[in-house]
């Protein structure tokens, strides 16, 4: 395609605004497919790690110092340290996401 002439560009164009459309195309039946699956109850999205329960074991755990985060995470059933450390802080205390997986 020899888009140096006013033919080839109008013909990359048409490919461009068909490329467009059908993107466009899918993106909506994508956004149909998510919204059929909530109504059927899916909520999607990677599984939570760490449970309520866990997370307030987690808590207590943390709250003696004694012990190490090492220990706790294989405590809690080989929880990635960085998972413990997103839902807690160091002292204990919840952060953002721990609060909201209990509800607080």
């Amino acid at each position: 395609m020899d888009t140096t002439t006013p033919a080839g560009r109008a013909f990359l164009q048409i490919q461009a605004a068909f490329a467009e459309m059908e993107r466009n195309l899918m993106r909506q039946r994508v956004l149909e497919g998510v919204k059929a699956a909530r109504a059927r109850g899916r909520k999607g999205g990677r599984p939570r790690i760490m449970t309520a329960e866990e997370l307030r074991y987690g808590q207590r755990l943390m709250a003696d110092r004694s012990r190490s985060i090492p220990d706790i995470c294989r405590e809690l059933g080989e929880v990635p340290t960085s998972t413990l450390y997103h839902y807690l802080a160091a002292d204990g205390a919840l952060k953002d996401p721990g609060r909201r997986l209990l509800g607080a």
